[in-house]
C-alpha cells in the first residue's frame, strides 16, 4: 500500500511539473509522480450563499481558497460564472489568478445547465451543447474533469436509456478534449452504485467514472458501499452539515468515511464541500478543516 503522509494530507497540489491523472478502467483517481496521497480541494459550491449575497466575485475563489483556508487546488461550479464558458479573455484571467495563487484548477461541476435525460428530445439537445461548452471550459482552465447529474423525467428505464445516449456522446467529446467526465452521485438514480456502476461500465471508457459525494445520504448503507463507489470513482467528495459545540459533525462519520475510502485503495483529491446553514460558510469550512484533521493522526 502506498504510504500517505500525515504533513501533507490536509494540503493540495502545489504547482508542480508533476502530472495528475485520473485512475485507469474503473479504478480510484490517483496522483501520479513520488508521492501518492490524499490531496484537499475546495469545492466552490461552499461559498454559495456568500457568493449569491454579493460578498465577493467568482474570479476571487482561488485567493479566497489559498489565504483563507491554506487549500491550493479548487473545484469550480459553472454557476458561479455561468455565462462565461466561452469567455477565453476570462478563462484566461482565471488561470493567471489561480497561476499567482499557487492554486490547481482540478474539477469543473455543471450546475443547472439542462437535463441530460430530459423527455424532450430537444431539451435535451440544448442540455448536451451546454455540457460540451463547460468541457471546452474545463479543458482550457486545466481541469482534469467534469462533473455531471443524470436529471431527467419519465420512467428510471426511459431515463437511464436517454441518460447513457447522452453521456456516450459527451464523453466522446471529452476524450478529444483529454477531459474526463464524471457523474455525481448525490441526484436522483446516481444514488445507487450499483446503477451508476452498470452504467460506467456500459460506456466502458477510462475516461468515464464516479464522482461518490459521501456524506450525502445515499440509497443503501453509506459506509459498506464506499469500495463500490471507489471501485468506479474517478474523484471523491465530503460533504459536512453540521458540528457540535465540540466540533464533531452531526451526521455521516467523517473519519470512518475517510478510513474506507483510503483502505478501498483511493488516492487523489477530496473535494470538501460544506453545505450547512447553521454556520457562517468561513466558519464551517475551517471546522470542516479541523475535522479531517483528526483522521491525520491515524494515517500511516
Amino acid at each position: 500500500m502506498t504510504t500517505i503522509r500525515r504533513r501533507t494530507f490536509l494540503r493540495s497540489v502545489a504547482a508542480t511539473s508533476v502530472p495528475f491523472a485520473f485512475g485507469q478502467r474503473w479504478t480510484a483517481a490517483a496522483i501520479e509522480g513520488p508521492d501518492k496521497e490524499f490531496k484537499l480541494s475546495l469545492n466552490q459550491r461552499s461559498l454559495r450563499r456568500s457568493h449569491a449575497a454579493g460578498e465577493w466575485e467568482h474570479l476571487r475563489f482561488a485567493e479566497i481558497a489559498r489565504r483563507e483556508f491554506d487549500i491550493d487546488a479548487v473545484d469550480y461550479s459553472s454557476s458561479f460564472f455561468k455565462d462565461r464558458a466561452d469567455d477565453e479573455d476570462y478563462l484566461s484571467e482565471m488561470n493567471r489568478r489561480a497561476a499567482d495563487q499557487g492554486v490547481r484548477q482540478v474539477l469543473l461541476m455543471v450546475d443547472g445547465e439542462g437535463a441530460l435525460a430530459a423527455a424532450d428530445p430537444d431539451q435535451r439537445k440544448i442540455a448536451l451543447n451546454r455540457h460540451r461548452l463547460w468541457i471546452d471550459a474545463a479543458a482550457s482552465l486545466g481541469c482534469r474533469g467534469v462533473c455531471v447529474r443524470p436529471l431527467g423525467d419519465g420512467k428510471a428505464e426511459e431515463q437511464t436509456k436517454r441518460f447513457a445516449e447522452s453521456l456516450a456522446s459527451l464523453n466522446e467529446h471529452a476524450t478529444e478534449r483529454k477531459i474526463h467526465v464524471l457523474i455525481s452521485s448525490d441526484t436522483g438514480l446516481a444514488r445507487n452504485v450499483g446503477w451508476l456502476t452498470r452504467l460506467i461500465k456500459g460506456i466502458g471508457s477510462a475516461r468515464c467514472g464516479a464522482f461518490p459525494l459521501l456524506g450525502e445520504v445515499i440509497q443503501g448503507d453509506p459506509y459498506s458501499d464506499i469500495p463500490k463507489w471507489v471501485a468506479v470513482a474517478k474523484g471523491v467528495g465530503v460533504l459536512t452539515h453540521a458540528f457540535d459545540s465540540v466540533g464533531n459533525h452531526n451526521g455521516p462519520d467523517v473519519s470512518r468515511i475517510l478510513k474506507l475510502v483510503l483502505e478501498a485503495g483511493y488516492r487523489g483529491f477530496i473535494s470538501l464541500e460544506y453545505a450547512g446553514e447553521d454556520l457562517d460558510e468561513f466558519a464551517g469550512i475551517r471546522a470542516s478543516q479541523s475535522l479531517l484533521a483528526r483522521f491525520e493522526p491515524a494515517l500511516p
